[in-house]
């Protein structure tokens, strides 16, 4: 919208108007984005036996998580790896991989020991 031609007043409100839209229209996509990655997360938890870990109990960890998958650029990749019914595999594309594998780890080993 050219805004050059309206009163100044007119073209401030406008402006402001404009503004609020677009904060509007970024923070319903964030959220949409948001629920979406959250689903994901606890899909690759599920899948990797780490849904209940004690990790996740700590709030920041946990939004560390959230937050690397909501900002995750391989979707694509890691909807093809949960469809795939596999553990293994992620490690080659998930930018939460640094943190899934010592969860998953740390799981795998507790249920060999018995604990």
């Amino acid at each position: 919208m050219d805004i050059r031609f309206f009163p100044e007043g007119a073209a401030r409100a406008v402006r402001h108007w404009l503004d609020d839209v677009r904060r509007t229209a970024a923070a319903a996509a964030s959220t949409e984005c948001t629920a979406h990655s959250q689903i994901r997360l606890l899909r690759v938890l599920d899948r990797l036996g780490a849904r209940d870990h004690p990790a996740l109990t700590n709030l920041n960890f946990r939004r560390r998580l959230e937050r690397e998958c909501a900002q995750c650029a391989v979707l694509r990749s890691c909807d093809r790896w949960l469809a795939s019914g596999v553990r293994e595999g992620y490690e080659a594309f998930c930018p939460n991989a640094v943190n899934f594998s010592p969860m998953a780890e740390g799981l795998r080993l507790a249920a060999g020991s018995g604990r």
